[in-house]
């Protein structure tokens, strides 16, 4: 959480580093972190379920396709990678947990 944290106070403070995040990324990037957030909820809420994991993915790889369509220069995007990089920690960290008494191949994280 902590990389995360430091690249938002980059984006809104502009400490400990400015870093900006372009606006057309920024729809993406809200519901990959509400989608995250929901993994999150689902995994203290009761039985396992994927669904709210797979989404997860789904949007967390909606902002790499969307920095593929950008494709603005590495420094306007290496925030936005940076954030991609902790939500799939986040994912890989809760896959265990939401998939440990599936009957279902392994959700990916890619």
């Amino acid at each position: 959480m902590r990389n995360l944290t430091e690249v938002f106070a980059g984006m809104i403070w502009g400490k400990p580093i400015p870093l900006e995040l372009p606006p057309e990324l920024r729809p993406v990037l809200s519901a990959a972190l509400h989608a995250v957030a929901e993994t999150l909820r689902a995994t203290d809420d009761g039985p396992p379920d994927s669904a709210p994991f797979d989404a997860a993915v789904v949007a967390v790889e909606a902002i790499l396709h969307g920095m593929q369509e950008l494709g603005a220069g590495t420094t306007s995007l290496s925030p936005t990678a940076a954030i991609v990089i902790d939500l799939k920690r986040i994912l890989v960290a809760l896959r265990p947990g939401t998939e440990r008494d599936s009957e279902d191949p392994p959700s990916p994280v890619v």
